[in-house]
């Protein structure tokens, strides 16, 4: 009787331990991540808030991005515009040349996917960051910056592919609009107008000169928004005048007076000064710029960059369109045809003109 006693409470008290550490290993195997940083455990205070919007900022260099060798997408447009060609190699700018295009050519897709991530991100700060305990007036300036970036991003895809895909909340991999359709264009313009309006009662500095959002370039982009939508294919006549008039504002203000020479245009002493509204931001080795390089005839050896892309060269036929005394076409103004060899310091004529607006001295001739 005892050893059956025995045996059933050595029964129990086994079946009970396996019970604790069944327990035990479900708890253990619970994992609590707190390094994994997700959409809804990231914004939690002001420092990161503020982290989230400066990385839009990189978003302003949406068609600085190029697919391949001597390609930049802002190279690309102007190349369909017909005005300019190329000296260079690059197999997807002499497609464009040459009307010989296909889906393969990877600059539609170049855009498009960075427009999308930097509306992912402008998205997120616009759901979370409100929830934030910190600074109000603080929040209200980083919504504003949010606001405009979505719709500076929206204003590119609209005008490049018409109706689009309107993503306005965060996205994961189960949410529904993971695979959207595409919205009329009307609304996608109601939702880049109603976020710059927003933008414009954040509270914004009237001017900034470090390369951040002011209500300048809340109101200048705003302006150009209204003049699109009046017309084609819009064509909502009465958004002349509110073009006009926003523009107004901003001129009238007398904050952003023009330069007295086009050399302020592209030298480094200028940047974010004068005239600018707003520019993208680069620094040699965090993020670095190759306009200057992509203007250069093909190699001809005038400054200190690895390369010398000549990927765009006005047309002749452009150039002509100039007037008799229009300073613009005069050398090195708008334009320039020849320029100091880098090794020899002899003159090298490129035998066409060149994009002068574009070319950076400083770091053409120092740096590299």
């Amino acid at each position: 009787m005892l050893s059956r006693i025995r045996s059933r409470a050595q029964a129990t008290a086994w079946c009970a331990g396996l019970l604790l550490a069944a327990t035990g290993c479900k708890d253990f195997l619970v994992e609590d991540n707190r390094t994994n940083l997700t959409q809804t455990n990231y914004f939690t205070n002001a420092t990161q808030a503020q982290s989230a919007v400066n990385g839009l900022y990189d978003r302003l260099r949406l068609l600085n991005d190029g697919p391949g060798y001597g390609e930049s997408s802002w190279v690309a447009l102007e190349l369909m515009a017909l005005h300019a060609t190329t000296l260079g190699q690059s197999f997807n700018n002499n497609q464009i040349i040459n009307q010989t295009i296909d889906p393969a050519n990877p600059y539609f897709s170049s855009v498009w996917n960075n427009a999308y991530n930097g509306i992912g991100l402008a998205n997120l700060v616009l759901a979370r960051v409100p929830a934030i305990s910190m600074d109000e007036t603080q929040k209200k300036a980083l919504l504003g910056q949010a606001y405009f970036m979505r719709a500076f991003l929206y204003y590119h895809l609209v005008r490049l592919y018409g109706d689009v895909p309107l993503i306005t909340t965060p996205i994961d991999a189960t949410s529904p609009e993971l695979y959207p359709t595409r919205t009329a264009q009307a609304d996608v313009y109601n939702l880049i107008i109603a976020d710059l309006q927003a933008a414009e009662q954040s509270g914004l500095p009237a001017v900034d000169r470090t390369g951040r959002i002011s209500l300048g370039a809340v109101k200048a982009l705003l302006s150009s928004v209204y003049l699109t939508t009046a017309g084609y294919p819009l064509q909502i006549k009465a958004n002349y005048q509110k073009a006009a008039d926003k523009a107004a504002e901003l001129i009238d203000a007398n904050q952003y007076p023009l330069f007295s020479s086009y050399a302020s245009l592209h030298n480094t002493t200028d940047k974010n000064q004068g005239e600018f509204i707003l520019q993208a931001q680069f620094l040699a080795n965090v993020s670095n710029s190759a306009i200057s390089a992509l203007v250069i005839p093909y190699f001809v050896g005038i400054s200190k960059y690895n390369d010398e892309f000549g990927a765009l060269i006005p047309t002749p036929g452009f150039y002509a369109t100039h007037e008799a005394g229009d300073l613009r076409a005069q050398e090195q103004q708008f334009y320039f045809s020849k320029y100091p060899s880098i090794k020899t310091g002899q003159t090298v004529n490129f035998g066409t003109q060149a994009l002068y607006k574009y070319f950076q001295v400083e770091t053409a001739l120092s740096t590299g």
